[in-house]
């Protein structure tokens, strides 16, 4: 039953990430982002995968606290 667990976070978390965020593209949500894709590490959690595609831009976060200060601070 945890292999079952391992393999659908692996397989299916990215790929409902990716649906997502062709869904809010499409529908043109998050502030000035187009799309957001998270890429989920089973071993070891939100590692350095963050891939941010603003327009024709790509940004690499290094980690999740550089993400939420970046987008979720209350400036």
């Amino acid at each position: 039953m945890r292999a079952l667990r391992v393999k659908f976070r692996q397989f299916h978390i990215p790929i409902l990430a990716l649906l997502a965020a062709v869904v809010a593209d499409f529908l043109h949500l998050t502030y000035n982002l187009k799309t957001i894709i998270f890429f989920l590490d089973t071993q070891a959690g939100f590692q350095q995968k963050c891939l941010l595609f603003s327009n024709s831009f790509i940004f690499l976060l290094s980690s999740e606290q550089t993400f939420r200060q970046r987008f979720f601070s209350s400036d």
